[in-house]
Order: structure tokens, then sequence, then C-alpha cells
């Protein structure tokens, strides 16, 4: 047989050097042509253990042909070739098997093909021999690197370039993005979206980040929330956080229990607790602050280690530092405090320009708007006690109420305009409608009632109650007015007496604004200052002139005049009296003498 073949070919040989079987003209461009009907060429039947195996056939030579009838590992029946590195499978639309092609597959059917396991092994994908995914029982990874390391985690999901890489133990943590919880170890329930977000986290768990760098320095932090890129960025320990907002809580590290929403809010706080900032930078400069709340637009910007503050508004206590328990809503309310405690600033502007002053109140737009070092001031109403900056303790209520006072301490101004003019006086009290409105420096002064205002605006310790207006005074009692000799000092006896009194005018009268127009009794002012003045008076209080020049009586320091009149008149009638007495005797002496003449003569007769 061995020689039978052996002439077989030597008779096929041409003058070209090819080999031709049962053909007598071998194609010119084939080195064996083989001509046949009913039969086909056998080539060598192998049992490959892999694409890479080397063994069975030892040194294969590159474009050596094979046909593998072995299924195993990732070979499959059907025909190879040595392309150099591996064993390359061929296939044709003709051939069909389980493989898929690296050109696209047609024919599929989703019922039955599938890329995967048919037993209870874990899928691995690889990309230049290195890990890049796996499906097993309870995990899911995708990516260079993705759960690389899983030993008992379950529950595991992973996409993206290292996300999960080292967890080992934790348990049902998302991962999507590239390094995303790539130092997680036993952390679980944890969820990073976004490239890098909680990229350092190694133990701590029930975070959740969602956005660029979101959470990506936390390592033992518990359930915190980040929402935005740089969210928490460097969070180390700090729990119960929730940001939302690019770079919100950007700086914490030990914080807990903040809550962020809005770009950069609570950016710079590091050990600050229990601090709510909702806007852009609202609470931006916040280290180690505690407790505060700030909603609007850089609310509480500045605030760096105040307490207990709660901003409302666009602004509101913007340069806050160090102030502690202030409250202040509405636009750029108290938006200048620096480090004043304990204050109240509700309305636009109000208190906009405390700096360290305690304890003041300000409700009304502008209320308190230049208070600056001032102390226990409150002011309701649209800007009452505007431009109050050192004074103390003054109460302003209503619209415009002490208005001008910067100095001013201890004063009260109830109603439109009270005390609007009013800059440096202390103590006076204004109540009603534009009551003292006129007084500018004067202190200790008293107006009640509508436009009640005082004769003097510098002069100190003057009463008014009523206004011009007023037609009908009345009280229960009689007034009681001071009068103790420990009051009074320069004592003299009055120098205005029945002469005085005889030169006055009473008149009776009606006045003009006295709609029921009732008769009235007393003194026209004009006279009796012009009765003062003939008199040779001293200086005295009985006439008032105002600044408008209008003209006030004292009527109960005519009294005193009247007294002396009254006694003048007695000394008179009792001189009087005593000269009747005088006079009578000599009468009666007379009539007695007359009677013994009468006797004399009726004796003669």
């Amino acid at each position: 047989m061995k020689n039978l073949t052996f002439l077989l070919l030597f008779c096929a040989i041409r003058s070209f050097s090819q080999v031709g079987i049962n053909t007598v003209s071998p194609d010119p461009s084939s080195i064996l042509d083989i001509t046949s009907t009913d039969k086909g060429v056998l080539v060598p039947r192998i049992d490959l253990t892999s694409t890479l195996d080397v063994t069975t056939i030892a040194s294969p030579l590159t474009s050596l042909l094979i046909y593998n009838t072995a299924t195993i590992a990732d070979v499959f029946p059907g025909y190879y070739y040595w392309n150099g590195t591996e064993w390359s499978k061929l296939a044709t639309s003709q051939i069909v098997d389980n493989a898929w092609g690296i050109l696209g597959n047609t024919g599929i059917d989703d019922a039955v093909n599938f890329i995967g396991t048919t037993d209870d092994q874990d899928l691995v994908f690889k990309r230049n021999n290195v890990f890049a995914g796996v499906l097993d029982a309870s995990n899911t990874g995708f990516g260079i690197n993705a759960i690389a390391s899983v030993v008992i985690a379950r529950r595991v999901t992973a996409v993206g370039l290292n996300a999960l890489k080292v967890n080992a133990n934790g348990f049902e943590n998302t991962a999507l993005g590239a390094d995303a919880l790539s130092s997680n170890t036993t952390g679980s329930y944890n969820t990073a979206t976004g490239a890098n977000s909680l990229s350092s986290n190694t133990t701590g768990s029930y975070n959740a980040a969602n956005g660029l760098n979101s959470l990506t320095a936390n390592t033992t932090g518990l359930r915190n929330t980040g929402i935005g890129s740089n969210a928490l960025y460097s969070n180390l320990g700090g729990s119960n956080n929730t940001a939302l907002g690019q770079s919100a809580l950007y700086s914490n590290e030990s914080g807990a229990n903040n809550t962020a929403s809005g770009t950069s809010s609570l950016f710079s706080n590091i050990s600050g607790n229990g601090n709510t900032a909702i806007g852009i930078n609202a609470l931006y400069k916040n280290e180690s602050g505690d407790n505060n709340t700030a909603n609007g637009v850089n609310s509480l910007y500045g605030n760096i280690s105040g307490s207990g503050n709660t901003a409302v508004g666009i602004n509101s206590l913007l340069n806050n530092t160090e102030g502690n328990n202030n409250a202040a809503i509405g636009l750029g309310a108290m938006q200048g405090n620096l480090t004043g405690n304990n204050n109240v600033g509700i309305g636009s502007s109000s208190l906009r320009f405390n700096d360290s002053g305690d304890f003041n109140i300000g409700i009304g737009g502008a209320a308190l708007f230049d208070n600056s070092t001032g102390i226990g001031n409150c002011a309701m109403g649209q800007t009452s006690l505007p431009n109050n900056t050192i004074g103390d303790y003054n109460t302003a209520l209503g619209y415009n109420a002490l208005n001008l006072s910067t100095e001013g301490n201890n004063n009260a101004a109830v109603g439109f305009q009270a005390l609007r003019l009013n800059t440096t006086g202390s103590n006076n009290t204004g109540i009603g409608y534009r009551s003292l409105d006129n007084v500018t420096t004067g202190s200790n002064n008293t107006a009640i009632g509508y436009l009640s205002s005082v004769p003097d605006p510098t002069l100190d310790n003057q009463v008014r109650i009523g206004g011009i207006g007023i037609t009908y005074a009345g009280v229960q009692v009689a007034w009681s007015v001071t009068s103790d000799r420990r009051w009074k000092n320069t004592i003299e006896d009055s120098d205005l007496g029945l002469d005085f009194i005889n030169k006055l005018r009473p008149v009776s009268y009606f006045r003009t604004n006295d709609k029921r127009n009732k008769l009235e009794y007393g003194f026209i002012a004009q006279q009796l200052q012009e009765t003062l003045k003939n008199s040779s008076a001293k200086t005295n209080g009985i006439i008032t002139e105002d600044v408008e020049g209008m003209l006030s009586v004292r009527y109960n320091d005519l009294m005193a005049p009247m007294v002396k009149a009254i006694q003048e008149q007695s000394t008179e009638i009792e001189l009087l009296k005593s000269e009747n007495e005088a006079l009578k005797k000599k009468q009666l002496a007379f009539e007695n003498e007359l009677k013994e003449i009468k006797k004399l003569l009726l004796s003669q007769k």
C-alpha cells in the first residue's frame, strides 16, 4: 500500500512541481489539487484544551490547520488554525455553532441564544487579559477591575473602571462611574454614581453619592447623601449629612447632621453640626458653627463659628462671623452683623448694619437699619429707628418712629413718626401719631396724644398730654402736683399780689377748634404776659412760648398771686376794721357827751 501511494504521488508530478490527485491538470495556482465527486479531505481531528493549548500539539507552526472535537474552556468543535499566538476558529455563514462572531451575528433567537453559562459558574469578562467584569449569583460588575476582589459580598453592583475594586465583604453596594467606591472594603448599603464618588470610602455605610467627586474623601462616615459634583467632597467621618448641589458641604470632614442644598452651600464647613443651608453659597464660610439655619442666596455667607443663628432671605446675616442666636428674615436682614448676639431682624434690610450690638429687635423694612453697637433696642415698623448707631434700650413702634435718632438712649416712641426728629435726646416718651415729633436733643420729655409736642425741642423734662386739637381733658380725681420743700430752692414771698390781680383782665371766649362751641373763661395769654411785664415780675414760668410762637398759660401759678392779693386785702380789711372800731368808739363817746350836754341844758331851764 505504501508503495502504491508513493507511485501515485510520483506519477502526479508535473513540470511545475504541482500535485494533482484524480486530475491530470492541477490548477496552476495550487500546489495540491484534489478532485472528487463523492469524497472529501480529512484533516487531523484534535481534542484541544483551550485556544492557548500548545501541549496537545507541541510547537505548532503558524497556519497549521486542525479540526477540534472538544468542548471545553473557550474552544468548541470546528476548524481551527494556529495564528502564531493562539488557535483561531474558522467560521462561515454556513457553519452554525455556539460561537459569537466578532463582526456580528445573524439568525439569533433571543429565546435560546445568549452569552453566558448554563451551569452554576460565574461569567467573567476580561480585556487584554485583565479582569473587566463579572456576573455571579448576586453580584454584577462591568469595567476594568470592577468588584475585582469580591469574597463574600452580596448583591453588589459596579459599573466603571475600578468601581468597588477592593470590595471584599461589603453588602448591597452600588457603584456607577470610574473609581466609584474603589476603596470600599467592608462598607455596606452605599450608592455611588459618578467618577470618584465615594472613592475613598472603606467602612462607611448607608451613604449615597451622586455626581463627580461626590463624597470622594469619605472613609468611615455613615448615612451621608451627596448629590452634585464635589458634594461632601472632603467628608471623612462625618455622618448624617445631606448635600444637594455642586460643592455643597465641600470641605466637611467631621461635621454631622448638616443639610446643604444649593451650589457651594456650607462649602467651608469642617466640624460644624446640625446646620441647614438652602441656597447658593448659604453658610458658605461656616467652619465650626453649630445649629444654624440659612435659607436664601448668600444667607449667613460669612459665618465661621457662630451658632444658633437663623437667616431667611438673600444676603440675610451675610457677614456674620461669630454672632450667636440671631434671627434674620428678609432681604439683607442683619447683613452687616459680625459678632452681635441674640438679635432679631424681620423685614428687608432690618438691622442691616448691626455689627456687635446685642439683644436688638427690628421688625419692618429697614428697622434699626444703621444700628452698629446699640444694645437692647426694639423697633417695629417700616424704617423705625433706622439711623440708630450706638443708642441703647430704645423702643420704636410705628412707621418712621425715632427716625433720626442716632445716639439717644432709653427713648420710647409709639405711633407714626413719633419722636421722628430726635437725634441724641434720651429718656423721652412719645405716644401717639407724631407725638414729640419736634424733639431733637431734649431729654426726659413726655408727650401723649395725636400731634402732642412739647414747647422746646432742645429742653428737658417737659410733659404734654394731648395735641392742639384737644377740647376736653378729664380725670376722675384732682391732679396732685408735687410741692414738697425738698423739690424747691431760693424760696421767697410772692412779689405779685393785689395790684397785679387788679390789672388782670378775666375774659370769656369760644375756642376756635371746639365744634360744640362751649363758652370758656380765662385770660388772653398775650395780655397776661404784658401785665406780668408791667408788674416787673421776675423770670417766670406762667407764660410758655413754643417754637412756633404759640403761648400757653400755667394757670396753677396764678393761685399764689391770688392768695397774696387776698392776704393784702385781708390786711387792708383788718386795718379798716380797726379804724372803724376806733371811729365807733369816738362816735359813742361823742354821743355820750352829747347826751350829757343835753341833760345839762335841760337842767338849766
